[in-house]
């Protein structure tokens, strides 16, 4: 489409709420005239995993309703939160979990699904439905609470960890049972910086 089939249809000035910004669209039909499109990047473009644990050991753990595995973290920049990963469930059973994402008391995600076994310890990854915006210095926590058992269990893992230039500082959450800082059932935190 040439410059001028553009300015001709959608000739106009939007604004952007969520961004706060306006979007220049007035074009002219002079040859002279200029796209006023931002051409940097908005960030966020660079998705990353970054993983909890360094060993992966294979147990018979049993979950029950009062077995929530959790963390709490904080990051020394701005991320979008993607998703976690789980370890998956033992010999062919799947587990059920409730997974939960909060900031102090106030939660950002929450699902129940199903862990599938996938017969090897790679965890299987859990998507949230909007991408949670992560701001810096600020404490979240990472909670499952699961039913059934479960194969593979992380292990000797790091309570600062650094994927790209991103830095993870991982504490206890008192209502873990199973899950701490250095092991636990919650292998990775997926984002986008």
């Amino acid at each position: 489409m040439e410059v001028t089939e553009f300015a001709r249809i959608s000739g106009r000035q939007e604004y952007s709420e969520s961004r706060g910004e306006s979007i220049n669209l007035l074009l002219s039909n002079s040859k002279d005239s200029q796209l006023l499109f931002k051409t940097e990047s908005r960030g966020f473009d660079k998705e990353e995993l970054v993983e909890r644990t360094t060993a992966t050991c294979t147990v018979l753990k049993r979950s029950s309703e009062l077995a929530i595995d959790a963390f709490d973290f904080k990051t020394n920049r701005d991320i979008l939160l993607s998703g976690i990963g789980l370890y998956a469930g033992r010999d062919g059973a799947d587990y059920e979990v409730d997974v939960e994402i909060l900031q102090s008391t106030k939660s950002l995600f929450k699902r129940k699904l199903t862990v599938p076994s996938t017969g090897n310890a790679k965890p299987f990854e859990v998507l949230v439905n909007e991408p949670i915006f992560i701001r810096v210095g600020v404490d979240y926590s990472v909670s499952a609470l699961s039913r059934g058992y479960i194969d593979h269990y992380g292990r000797v893992s790091a309570l600062v960890c650094t994927e790209g230039n991103v830095t993870f500082t991982f504490s206890h959450n008192l209502q873990s049972r199973y899950t701490v800082p250095i092991y636990g059932q919650i292998a990775t935190l997926y984002f986008r910086y």
